[in-house]
């Protein structure tokens, strides 16, 4: 009785409170939990209302479980001892304003009936201090989420277990946190009225639990897969219990930078492109599971979102785009980026100057010349030597064709035209070509100079011009042949 007159008082003064601070406190599980207990001092931050009765909670903890399979949701709260325990659930309620539960027990439990929850066979919803401490459960389908509060109405310290009737249900990665290899986790279990804080690690090869620390840390690091618990421990004897379920995943990495894909515009090659040619050069030698996809922008690729699909047939926009590649484990969440390009672009040839002259060193007429090394980058003028080939011909048939292209290097003995062609290492058709004149110059002589004299006779300026020597250096040399320079 004399709980019921506690109730009712609640009832009349209805003291207001912030809903939104149930968000802050809510406790993510997905498994049976053994061994829990809330802070001697937690008060619901609400007031709890059911359909039967409401109550301002002064021992509460509250859960929060999503589910992934239909159920008939049941639990049982199994106290240690002969301690009460009053609950509350709400399915698909805003945790800002929970408004009224969906089920609900207060019962002032007889010897013999502390357990309490939800059960197949009860029939009621909610049930004041008289009742058997069991009400009816709930249909639950995927998508659907829970809230249980769960309040000691006894000042008795005490440790629970949660103990739920079809486990399976449950979505367990709102409890767990995905990280990638090589990164540090900080788990908080930060209590303002906690003394010592004692945490236990298992490592889930069977061993179970084992205790890493013990003492006045509230936050630990963490770089390895397992379930830590922290055991939050207070002056007045009682415990709270937090639960990490932390998996560390392996990190990919671009194995080798993607190649930029060309196609050339010859008029007949449209410009689709097969973007999985990078597969093999992204991944190397790591799992092949893990996934690859392309993307238009590097905020997709990083976020996984629109990859493109085809990625092997894509139409190119425009004549140049910068595609970025993802690769990603199989969850998603570890994953690396890098971008390449793709051009589809008619190949061209531009011309040397000409005429290009070539000194005759050794003054026997003839001289050697590597056409590539003096050319190519000039010929090529910014089209990627890695995409294009340049090739050197005595005919302009030659240089269509591509047929019987020069040697290199190649002996010049006179004037001669050269015919360059640039064709697409992936389309021969795609080619272009031009050409330039290349002239053997004889090897320059330096005849000597005469020495310039002015007269200072006060009226000159003392002004010369070095070139009345040109003649006298050139000797008998074609002066269109050579430049003559003064220091």
């Amino acid at each position: 009785m004399k709980k019921l007159i506690l109730l009712f008082v609640l009832i009349i003064i209805s003291i207001p409170s912030s809903q939104a601070q149930v968000c802050d406190i809510l406790i993510p599980i997905c498994t049976s939990q053994d061994g829990l207990n809330n802070n001697a001092i937690d008060p619901s931050p609400i007031t709890i209302n059911t359909s039967c009765q409401a109550l301002q909670g002064t021992r509460t903890a509250w859960y929060r479980l999503a589910i992934i399979q239909a159920t008939n949701f049941t639990f049982q709260i199994e106290p240690t001892g002969n301690v009460d325990y009053d609950f509350a659930v709400y399915v698909n309620a805003d945790c800002n304003n929970l408004g009224v539960a969906d089920r609900g027990s207060f019962d002032a439990p007889a010897p013999g009936e502390y357990n309490t929850g939800l059960n197949l066979t009860a029939t009621d919803l909610c049930e004041t201090a008289v009742g058997d401490g069991q009400v009816q459960f709930i249909s639950l389908v995927p998508g659907d989420e829970v809230i249980i509060v769960v309040d000691r109405f006894s000042a008795t310290p005490d440790t629970f277990d949660l103990t739920f009737g079809d486990p399976d249900a449950f979505d367990c990665s709102i409890v767990q946190t995905d990280v990638c290899d090589g990164d540090t986790v900080m788990l908080d279990a930060t209590d303002p009225m906690a003394n010592n804080y004692i945490w236990e690690y298992d490592d889930l090869m069977g061993g179970g639990f084992v205790q890493i620390f013990n003492g006045n840390f509230p936050t630990i690091n963490v770089t390895q897969t397992g379930n830590y618990k922290a055991r939050i421990q207070f002056a007045g004897g009682g415990e709270n219990v937090r639960l990490f379920n932390i998996v560390f995943h392996p990190q990919p990495i671009i194995a080798s930078p993607p190649l930029d894909l060309s196609i050339c515009d010859d008029g007949t090659n449209p410009g689709i492109f097969d973007l999985t040619q990078n597969d093999d050069d992204v991944r190397g030698g790591q799992d092949p599971l893990y996934n690859i996809t392309y993307h238009n922008s590097q905020l997709e690729a990083s976020t996984g979102a629109n990859p493109i699909v085809p990625a092997n047939a894509y139409p190119i926009v425009g004549s140049s785009e910068i595609i970025w590649v993802r690769i990603e484990e199989p969850t998603g969440t570890c994953f690396a980026i890098d971008s390449f390009e793709i051009t589809y672009t008619a190949a061209t040839a531009t011309a040397p100057a000409s005429p290009h002259y070539v000194c005759d060193l050794g003054g026997n007429g003839q001289e050697s010349i590597n056409l590539n090394t003096t050319f190519d980058a000039i010929i090529l003028n910014g089209q990627n030597p890695l995409q294009y080939t340049v090739t050197y011909h005595s005919n302009p048939a030659d240089a269509i064709s591509g047929n019987n292209p020069l040697p290199q290097p190649y002996l010049i003995t006179g004037s001669v035209f050269i015919f360059a062609r640039v064709e697409s290492n992936a389309a021969s058709s795609c080619f272009a070509t031009t050409q330039f004149n290349l002239i053997l110059a004889p090897q320059p002589i330096a005849n000597p100079a005469v020495d310039l004299y002015q007269c200072d006779d006060g009226s000159t300026a003392g002004v010369f011009d070095l070139t009345d020597n040109d003649a006298n250096i050139l000797g008998g040399q074609d002066p269109a042949l050579f430049t003559i320079k003064y220091y």
